[in-house]
């Protein structure tokens, strides 16, 4: 800011005023700003509080609604020791005993390997014969496969 003591011509003095309401007005705005954010971030806390307490707390309105008519219970009637059969529909409901053979009927039976086991010389005739050419190294003591791999066939 200029020192007080500076004189001004009257234009400049206008334009200086000019300036401190300008300052002063962005000023009051950025204040009426600042004041009308803080307010909305606590309106809209509030809102979601009062939603979230009308949501879970108040209870829902009671519809007075008729009771529905009795329903006729079925009767049943003993055929056998085991057997209840309804009156009102075709059902019959009995007790099965369960068959301890079951599990045992219906398991897969163990199947022999279809795999067999080959020395080193064995694997590397095979695969000769199979047109697939290869070759064992050893590496720290591990015994390698090495093949060409062919991209297309």
């Amino acid at each position: 800011m200029t020192p007080p003591d500076l004189s001004l011509s009257p234009a400049g003095q206008q334009r200086r005023e000019q300036i401190l309401q300008l300052a002063q007005g962005a000023a009051c705005r950025r204040r009426r700003q600042r004041r009308v954010g803080g307010l909305s971030v606590v309106a809209a806390g509030t809102l979601a509080l009062a939603l979230v307490w009308s949501i879970y707390r108040v209870p829902p309105a009671r519809i007075a609604v008729a009771p529905p008519p009795p329903t006729p219970a079925p009767e049943f009637a003993v055929v056998g020791p085991a057997t209840l059969r309804p009156r009102l529909a075709n059902v019959v409901i009995t007790r099965i005993p369960t068959d301890p053979t079951l599990r045992r009927r219906l398991a897969l039976r163990p199947q022999p390997p279809t795999w067999r086991r080959l020395s080193d010389d064995a694997l590397l005739e095979c695969l000769a014969d199979a047109g697939e050419p290869a070759g064992l190294a050893r590496i720290q003591g591990k015994p390698v496969l090495l093949y060409l791999a062919r991209l297309h066939r």
